[in-house]
Order: structure tokens, then sequence, then C-alpha cells
């Protein structure tokens, strides 16, 4: 007979296998119909991002036109469909910023009639980054090695990286030309009341 021991390490076995990223992403597929839209873009953000676009490309692989994947070194995955591109976490770097502009510059080639899944994951408020003008790097970064040092939680330091962000807060579905916009959301801070860091 199986020791306690052995049952309880097969059950949080198998419980952690069902809370894989892409295991979460399979389940909510069969309720999007993609049919209706010219193109499918997938844009991502997060430690979770790569896993998060595998169910979707194995799925709906021809229909997608392409995309960008925002994510730390070591979380990426080879695919020949999405760019992926890295910034760093818990500190922002200088990555974050080339990514968050690579991301804008891709939005550009959304039409109307596209749609645009988003794959958001722990980790993207960092990941991912466009300064509104007149923030310099040199303020953005000090205020980033602020905020980390102050001891505040995550809910309010992201509130605090929305006010010199040009794609926090929702901004940056405004680069989506009006095409509709699906979110699949990956977060262990998520609490009812409060708003996405994206």
């Amino acid at each position: 007979a199986k020791s306690l021991n052995q049952i309880g390490l097969k059950i949080v076995s198998e419980v952690l296998t069902d809370l894989r990223a892409d295991r979460l992403v399979s389940k909510v597929l069969e309720k999007i119909q993609p049919n209706e839209f010219q193109k499918i873009h997938i844009l991502g953000a997060g430690k979770c991002a790569c896993q998060m676009s595998q169910p979707l490309l194995k799925k709906w692989g021809n229909q997608i036109a392409g995309g960008v994947l925002i994510t730390k070194d070591g979380h990426d995955l080879p695919s020949s469909q999405l760019e992926v591109l890295f910034g760093d976490h818990p500190v922002p770097d200088m990555r974050s910023l080339e990514a968050g502009s690579h991301m804008l510059q891709y939005c550009k080639t959304i039409s109307k009639n596209d749609l645009v899944i988003t794959l958001i994951s722990g980790g993207a408020s960092a990941l991912f980054e466009v300064l509104k003008t007149g923030i310099t790097t040199d303020e953005w970064i000090s205020q980033n090695e602020v905020l980390l040092k102050s001891g505040i939680d995550i809910h309010e330091l992201n509130q605090k990286r929305k006010t010199f962000s040009q794609v926090k807060g929702g901004q940056w579905v405004k680069n989506f030309n009006d095409a509709q916009c699906i979110s699949l959301v990956l977060s262990e801070i998520c609490q009812l009341g409060l708003p996405l860091p994206l």
C-alpha cells in the first residue's frame, strides 16, 4: 500500500500539473471563436507568456499572423511564428524599454478586423515598458530602485509604475487600432476590486 507521503506527493504533483500555464489556457480556448476575424495576433508579457502561447499556436497556428512575447531570461520557448524578446525582473532594465518599443511598433500592423489575444502573467509590469514623454531613462531606473527598496506591496508598486508609463493601466490597448481584444491573465496577486498592472 502507498504511504500517506506518497499519496500526498501524487496529489500535489497532479494539482501543480493542472495549474501549468499552458493547461489553464487550453481550458478557455473552446470559448473563443476566431473564425470571424481576418487575422489573429498574439501579444504577451510575463514569465509565463511563452508557455501560455503554446496552446494557441497548436490550435490556430495557420490563422495566427504573428505576435510578440516579452519574457524573462530562461523562460522562453522556441517559436517560428512569434517574436520572443527579453526584459528583466524584478528590476526592469533597458531591454524592457527596447522590448516595449518593439511591441508598439508591431501593434501598427494590427487592423480593425483582427483579433488580438494578450497573454499577461507575473513579471509583466517590469518586463514590458514604454515611458511617457518627458520621463528620462535615468529617472525611470532611479524611481524603480526607490520603489523596490521602499517595502510597499506589489499593488501599490504597480500603481506607482503607471505614473510614468504609456502602456500600463489599460493604455496598451489604445495601440490595437480598435481591434477586438481578449486578455488571458495569470497572476498570483490578483484581488477582487483591484486593477491589473497592465
